[in-house]
């Protein structure tokens, strides 16, 4: 073999094997961009991943407390409605007062009637007794003005004799 036929066999040998290590490089190269690319983007998710926990702990922690704030809102509300309790037992006592007050002066006005109506009696009683008092005394005047009469008869009488 010659050596110009042994080179025109190794070109095309050659070129061969250069374009594969060519398209190895090339692919080599591709390999790297996408392994970079993927770098680039574990790096983003990463980020993302650590921003939203982040994002997850502060929301986490407004939560509890929120939830803190809901407890102590819901203390402060029992709070509320036992001292609401309180205050409609003591509507009910002062329910229970008024109507014993009620009670006690609906007696107190049936008393005071019972009273009126003993002192119209005693009024009545009072103007019977005046008006037996002046009858009376009119008998007396009368029997004194008889009596009179009689006594200055006997005088008379006795003058006489």
């Amino acid at each position: 073999m010659t050596p110009d036929r042994r080179l025109d066999q190794l070109e095309p040998l050659m070129a061969e094997s250069l374009q594969k290590i060519d398209r190895l490089i090339e692919g080599q190269g591709q390999i790297a961009e996408i392994a970079t690319r993927a770098d680039q983007n574990a790096n983003t998710a990463a980020r993302g991943v650590a921003n939203l926990t982040l994002s997850m702990q502060k929301q986490f922690d407004i939560l509890r407390a929120g939830q803190d704030e809901l407890r102590t809102g819901q203390d402060e509300l029992r709070q509320k409605v036992a001292q609401i309790d309180v205050l409609k037992a003591g509507q009910d006592e002062l329910r229970a007062g008024q109507d014993e007050l009620r009670a006690g002066q609906d007696e107190l006005q049936t008393g005071q009637e019972e009273l009126q109506a003993g002192q119209d009696k005693l009024w009545a009683s009072l103007n019977e007794l005046r008006q037996q008092h002046n009858e009376f005394r009119q008998q007396v005047t009368s029997e004194f003005y008889h009596m009179n009469q009689k006594f200055d008869l006997v005088i008379e009488l006795l003058r006489h004799r």
